[in-house]
């Protein structure tokens, strides 16, 4: 079982698969074709998208709950991205921490 506490507020309490899984986030890894900086800025302008980023020359969206992949793969694909792969992922127990930690300082 993990706890995660915040100046003396129980935030959370579980299993880290429970925790992973009552997180908001949701993790996508799309592996393709130019994907570059112009790519990240449409999608960080996108309502549905809580954070984009390139790493190892893969794309990696943390979405809202409300995300729908596909339309994300539609406006990639007519940004001219050449898709290869599109996997879900899921995050770590430090990324659960650290939402959990920013919703709580937004309350």
């Amino acid at each position: 079982r993990v706890a995660v506490i915040r100046q003396g507020r129980l935030l959370a309490y579980g299993s880290p698969e429970e925790l992973r899984r009552n997180t908001d986030s949701h993790r996508v890894e799309i592996t393709g074709h130019a994907l570059d900086e112009r790519v990240l800025t449409l999608l960080r302008g996108r309502p549905d998208v809580r954070s984009a980023l390139i790493e190892e020359g893969r794309l990696r969206l943390d979405l809202h709950p409300d995300g729908q992949v596909p339309h994300i793969i539609s406006a990639l694909v007519g940004a001219g991205v050449g898709i290869e792969e599109v996997r879900r992922g899921h995050v770590n127990l430090e990324e659960v921490f650290l939402t959990l930690v920013e919703e709580a300082r937004a309350d």
